[in-house]
């Protein structure tokens, strides 16, 4: 019956034990899957901001924010910014970071209890010092989605991250999608060209097979 009209179940985390028995009238959460019930709490939600100078197509609200690999988060909002003076129009855009996704990476990092409510925005500010920055990247180059990468970039200019900002700012660093479109633009310049040449090849062949055809005493058998 489940199997037609849906139904709720229930299971044991691997690992956790044996908990303490609920009491009467407790709320349970529910969630959509498998995979986000058994999933590690996420924690709260630190609220970031990044602003990044090119066009950023592709990239909409609920993009993944990943470190090294790991899906930390997702954007929660893209938007153009108007700079008084300039002609210019940086993309900004906010996203809701779940550190406690990073396990230990996080956990270990300590402060003190006066500044406990800003312990995420200490943890980014000494991962920023250390070289890391956001990044937009291609996820999938047939369709063009695009994510966000935290990452540490070989060779990047010193900045910092302003720990009492709300919400705090990560640096951004050029996409590797400005570099690829040069690339791939080339690419297909070089492939109009090739086909180019092909049809001239063919045009040639098809006019000395017309030109013999035209000359020759039964032109029918001439032709191929």
């Amino acid at each position: 019956i489940s199997l037609i009209a849906g139904g709720v179940a229930f299971a044991n985390v691997e690992g956790e034990g044996r908990a303490e028995p609920a009491d009467a009238e407790s709320r349970f959460d529910l969630f959509s899957t498998r995979k986000a019930a058994l999933a590690p709490p996420d924690g709260p939600a630190q609220r970031i901001r990044m602003v990044f100078e090119q066009a950023q197509r592709g990239l909409v609200v609920g993009a993944p924010v990943d470190m090294l690999g790991i899906q930390i988060g997702k954007v929660r909002s893209v938007r153009l910014m108007n700079q008084l003076g300039s002609d210019k129009f940086p993309v900004e855009m906010t996203a809701d970071l779940y550190l406690e996704r990073l396990g230990a990476v996080r956990s270990t990092f300590k402060v003190a209890a006066d500044a406990e409510q800003r312990a995420d925005a200490l943890f980014l500010k000494r991962l920023v010092d250390a070289g890391m920055r956001a990044q937009v990247r291609t996820g999938n180059l047939l369709t063009g989605q695009l994510y966000v990468a935290l990452d540490f970039p070989n060779k990047v200019e010193k900045a910092t991250l302003d720990a009492s900002a709300q919400p705090p700012t990560i640096p951004s660093i050029r996409g590797t999608l400005a570099d690829l479109q040069p690339q791939l633009a080339e690419i297909v310049l070089a492939g109009v060209r090739v086909l180019a040449r092909l049809q001239d090849v063919l045009d040639r062949h098809q006019a000395a097979q017309l030109e013999v055809a035209v000359h020759h005493p039964h032109p029918l058998d001439a032709l191929p």
